[in-house]
């Protein structure tokens, strides 16, 4: 027990470490953005009727964990469909604040709504607890008239966003996952997970213009599943 109180204390510190250098490097790049013009912004929408929405202090917002949504409307957006953007942070970290400037680029160069939105952190939260935030908002999103979804993430958030599109696709997949069903009939067009490291060329953006098929994706999965039980069954 005593080993196991250890580990916690470390895994807190390595935590807060990671959120203090993260602070540290966002803090100057949001005050220094530039947002687009002819987007229109709904900002701070509840997604779970119960959320008590505060205003938390400028270092709270980046590792906000209130369930709330941005969205971002263009000029003659397309009808029923939608962006569901979720930020990155190592499930720690974040908040959609972060991918504001990103999100409301992303809905003018593409015609395409966007979602932005929060969830609740660990380790307030499992990742249980994260996937039912992220079905919440987009059950709320289905209420409002959006049945066609584009998921979009960087780190933890394109983890997210690659789940979320398969179990959007997959009614199955979701009871298997304790998730809720939906009022509406919905399903996912393409996904677009972001790491770190990941560059898009200049003549493309992220998402619509270079989607990945996501029943491509689950024939190569369930493809590469099947080969290793074969391989597991030899051996």
């Amino acid at each position: 027990m005593a080993a196991l109180g250890i580990l916690r204390r470390v895994a807190d510190e390595n935590r807060m470490f990671f959120i203090k250098n993260c602070i540290r490097f966002d803090t100057p790049r949001l005050r220094s953005e530039q947002y687009p013009d002819s987007v229109n912004v709904e900002s701070d929408i509840p997604y779970i009727e119960s959320e008590n929405v505060v205003t938390p202090s400028f270092d709270e917002s980046l590792c906000s964990s209130l369930r709330v949504l941005d969205i971002y409307t263009p000029e003659n957006s397309k009808a029923g469909e939608i962006f569901l953007l979720i930020h990155g942070g190592a499930f720690v970290y974040g908040c959609k604040e972060l991918d504001k400037c990103f999100g409301m680029h992303l809905a003018k160069k593409s015609g395409i709504t966007v979602a932005n939105i929060n969830y609740r952190l660990l380790p307030g939260t499992d990742l249980q607890g994260v996937l039912n935030d992220v079905f919440a908002a987009v059950t709320f999103l289905s209420k409002k008239g959006f049945s066609k979804f584009h998921t979009i993430g960087d780190s933890a958030g394109g983890y997210l966003c690659l789940i979320t599109a398969l179990l959007l696709n997959s009614k199955e997949m979701r009871n298997e996952c304790g998730l809720s069903d939906f009022p509406e009939e919905v399903s996912c067009l393409s996904t677009s997970p972001i790491c770190g490291d990941h560059l898009e060329s200049p003549r493309k953006f992220a998402g619509i213009f270079s989607p990945l098929s996501v029943t491509a994706f689950t024939r190569r999965w369930n493809s590469f599943l099947m080969k290793s039980m074969e391989n597991s069954n030899r051996t």
